[in-house]
């Protein structure tokens, strides 16, 4: 059969290069050998490139050929397996015709992902073991764009490459391609992490190919619990309608694991599986892109805890706002009903990009929250209180622009939600969750319905008050009188003097009191009282920039041309000191780009934000998550700048993260291993130092004792100015450096014991009984004497208590070296303890009636024992 099946393709080529033309033989011979040697599915441009020869070319052979080969969606492939194995008998290169080959595909890989994932397999086949180390190991050969399949590409390169290095026995290839493995693989899963919690952006800038591959190849994440994968799974492939089948099928094949989840009893191996606010917005995402927001709405009032309803729709709705689907949030607070954490949680959301919710749905939560007969519990995380008046706020602003409720009504609620603390409003936690603005705002708005006037003498806590003191303690305790320093009063004046017009002017326009064409002035008043009320700090405060930054945005949608008022606070907040915080200029990025006229505004403040984390020494995570909020908040206003952040944030996912500290060890334990033979590589280590400094620039977890001990294996003489130089830049703290570096040249010979004895003076954390130890195992008999008198002068100025001194006196006495006046620093340290633990706890006229005056630590240096001191000596283990 086989015979027979090679006897009919080589017919039928045969005729095919019969009837060409001789300029196009050539070129079916070279299309014949891609398609030999190249993988099943081969693009059209891919072959036309390789074999130099048109696309219409291809095609047409493949139509000549008939049965063998099918073009289908701009690719060709073989119809069946014996017709391959035969075109790979025939057709393959070998040899010099390879390397040809292989030099043909090169240029080609930086356009194609298909080329440059084919190329190792073929470098190996033809023996360019050095090259495929060399491309593996470099950024050569890559696909330009995009960047989810340039790193798909390095990962697999690499994973051939180190599985046939291992095979060949080339273990310094192995090494290398190993580390940088590891690297590309911990970037791989935040790529996969970073897609996964952001499955919405999927449709805006994955083709539904890539989407399907994704999941096929169970690259998505979910949560905690077992299955919830799948729901991730559901949300992804349900933003685009091709995949809307496969997106129904993982929906409910999540329902099912949920289910079987709810009915599996308590965990008690430690495990957590719990089902977290983001997994549920991942499915009710799904259930409203497949059957609508009466659906959505449904599945988030299965939950039982409303609290569960506020946190997933706060999740969803951000999403959904981010997409410009406000339609659709609508329709989702109609569907809502009575769910008052659904419909809370829409107008929050809604309210950070100043719209309403429907009449009808926000006439229903009003009612709600007004009523007497209805709290809100607050959330069972810390700062439930702050976040409940936070939403309250929102709340009686939308009833106030809606007009549902009476005013003194409004006021009332704002009253029985307002915090009692006034300390909210200064000190270091006064920004901690935003509290501080949340309760100005639900301040000036109660004093604006009730037609009252806020003052900073109003808003001063008791103790700030003149001629008033406040106490703080607790019954049953002596309590304390406590009176705010001049400090605290002018940092609470100019930080809330500052910030109240503002406020004040927020809820005047909250309650159309100013009037769209007054917005400006009123605008440059706030201004001039905000900078009259910081006069007296040089350094401006960061937060209380931020804050009216914020407000400044807020207000700014009221002018007739919002634009021309962003213009403004773009130019203000760039001649600040210091520039806005993030999160700041994102969210007003985010909200001027869901303001028609307001493009502009929303580009600049997004490029700042992107620019200051591009410069910042963050770990990858972090930076990749900047970048897609900054993609999200320009979505609407330019799909090509969202695209472009959310590439960069895929990019930036190769850079170091959360596998610094192992790969660091990796290059110690190397480093450790190089030193062994003992020979001073000076260049090596000073290398290894300054790669030192790049990695702990991105943790906080390092190990200090193991690289100073690789650098001193690696070369003893460089140890000292190694961590001089670390000492002088202030990135090594000397107190705990130095002694690592002394116990790993003593141990490695390269420090005589008895020298390391007079470095005690330094003000390091030595292991001083280790230290003298050593000493005495190194010198003589007469050299021990003196060596421990040496000990002793620069250890009585040390933070030796009497444990401390009764081990010397041990180690002393076991190496034939008089150790009384070890044993008399341990008793008078022994003795200063006692007396100061029972000045502590009775009257110093008891204590001293045994004594003449108070002692000291001096008076102590004697064999005797104060008369007043009962206590039994301690032996030295304790």
């Amino acid at each position: 059969m086989e015979h027979l099946i090679g006897d009919l393709l080589e017919s039928a080529i045969a005729k095919v290069l019969t009837d060409a033309p001789k300029t196009e033989r050539e070129q079916i011979d070279r299309i014949c050998s891609a398609l030999a040697t190249l993988r099943p599915f081969v693009p059209l441009d891919v072959v036309a490139r390789v074999a130099d020869a048109p696309n219409a070319l291809v095609t047409s052979l493949a139509n000549d050929l008939e049965r063998p080969l099918i073009v289908r969606e701009g690719a060709i492939q073989f119809r069946d397996e014996p017709t391959e194995t035969w075109f790979r008998q025939r057709f393959r290169p070998a040899g010099g015709q390879l390397d040809t080959f292989i030099g043909r595909l090169l240029p080609i890989a930086q356009r194609s992902a298909y080329v440059a994932a084919g190329l190792p397999q073929l470098l190996l086949e033809a023996g360019r073991f050095d090259e495929l180390v060399r491309l593996a190991l470099s950024d050569e050969a890559l696909p330009a764009e995009p960047a989810m399949a340039r790193r798909d590409v390095a990962l697999q390169r690499l994973q051939f490459a180190l599985k046939a290095a291992i095979r060949a026995g080339r273990h310094l290839e192995a090494t290398k391609l190993a580390l940088k493995a590891g690297g590309e693989t911990a970037a791989d899963a935040r790529q996969q992490k970073l897609i996964s919690a952001n499955t919405d952006l999927a449709r805006h800038f994955l083709e539904p190919e890539q989407m399907l591959e994704q999941v096929t190849r169970r690259l998505i994440t979910g949560g905690e619990w077992t299955g919830s994968e799948h729901a991730y799974e559901a949300a992804f492939l349900s933003g685009a309608q091709d995949l809307a089948g496969d997106a129904l099928s993982r929906l409910r094949v999540s329902f099912d694991w949920l289910r079987h989840w709810s009915q599996q009893p308590h965990d008690r191996t430690g495990k957590s599986q719990s089902v977290g606010n983001a997994d549920i917005a991942e499915m009710a995402l799904a259930e409203l892109n497949l059957n609508g927001a009466t659906a959505c709405a449904k599945s988030l009032r299965r939950w039982r805890a409303r609290e569960r309803s506020f946190g997933a729709g706060r999740r969803l709705c951000s999403r959904l706002v981010d997409a410009g689907r406000f339609e659709e949030i609508d329709e989702l607070a109609v569907a809502g009903g009575n769910d008052l954490g659904l419909l809370l949680a829409i107008t929050m959301e809604l309210a950070a990009v100043g719209r309403l919710p429907p009449k009808a749905a926000a006439g229903r939560m009003t009612r709600l929250v007004t009523s007497r007969h209805v709290t809100i519990r607050e959330p069972s995380r810390s700062g439930g209180d702050i976040l409940v008046l936070g939403a309250v706020n929102d709340v009686v602003a939308a009833a106030v622009k809606l007009r549902l409720a009476p005013r003194r009504v409004l006021a009332r609620t704002l009253s029985r939600y307002m915090l009692a603390n006034p300390a909210l409003l200064t000190g270091h936690s006064a920004t901690y969750q935003n509290r501080r603005a949340i309760v100005l705002r639900a301040i000036c708005l109660r004093a604006a319905l009730r037609n009252e006037t806020v003052t900073i003498d109003k808003l001063r806590p008791e103790e700030m008050r003149p001629g008033r003191q406040g106490c703080r303690g607790s019954k049953g305790k002596p309590r304390r009188r406590y009176r705010a320093d001049a400090g605290e009063m002018i940092r609470f004046e100019e930080e809330t003097g500052s910030l109240l017009p503002w406020h004040q002017l927020s809820a005047e326009a909250c309650l159309g009191r100013v009037a769209t064409t007054d917005i400006e002035r009123r605008i440059d008043e706030a201004v001039s009282a905000s900078s009259a009320a910081r006069h007296r700090t040089y350094d401006e405060d960061r937060s209380t920039s931020d804050e009216i930054a914020l407000l400044w945005n807020a207000i700014a949608y009221g002018a007739p041309d919002p634009s021309k008022v962003l213009d403004r606070l773009d130019k203000w907040r760039r001649e600040l000191r210091r520039p806005l915080y993030i999160p700041t200029l994102l969210a007003i990025a985010r909200r001027a780009g869901r303001v028609t006229g307001c493009e502009k505004a929303c580009l600049s403040f997004a490029h700042s934000a992107f620019e200051i984390m591009a410069a910042e020494r963050e770990d990858a995570q972090g930076i990749a998550d900047t970048f897609v909020d900054v993609a999200r908040a320009v979505l609407l206003t330019s799909m090509p700048e969202a695209r472009e952040y959310f590439e960069q944030a895929i990019e930036v996912s190769a850079k170091i993260g959360d596998e610094n500290v192992a790969r660091w060890e990796s290059l110690s334990d190397l480093a450790v291993a190089a030193g062994r033979d003992r020979k001073d590589r000076p260049e090596l280590a000073y290398r290894y130092s300054r790669v030192a400094e790049l990695v702990f620039a991105y943790t906080e977890h390092f190990d200090w004792a193991y690289s100073v001990k690789a650098i001193a294996d690696l070369s003893a003489p460089s140890g000292p100015t190694i961590l001089s130089r670390w000492i002088d830049r202030r990135f090594a703290h000397e107190p705990d450096t130095l002694p690592s570096l002394i116990e790993a040249l003593a141990s490695n010979g390269d420090l005589d014991p008895r020298d390391a004895i007079c470095l005690l003076p330094f003000d390091a954390r030595w292991p001083r009984t280790k230290l003298l130890r050593r000493a005495l195992k190194a010198a003589n008999g007469a050299e021990r004497v003196q060596t421990a008198a040496q000990f002793i002068r620069y250890a009585r100025r040390c933070h030796l208590d009497a444990k401390d001194w009764r081990k010397v006196a041990d180690l002393l006495a076991g190496s034939g070296v008089d150790n009384r006046e070890a044993v008399n620093l341990a008793r008078a340290y022994w003795n200063f303890r006692c007396w100061s633990a029972l000045m502590s706890q009775q009257p110093s006229s008891k204590i001293a009636s045994g004594c003449a005056s108070t002692p000291t630590i001096r008076d102590y240096l004697t064999d005797e024992q104060p008369r007043c001191l009962a206590q039994p000596w301690p032996k030295a283990d304790q």
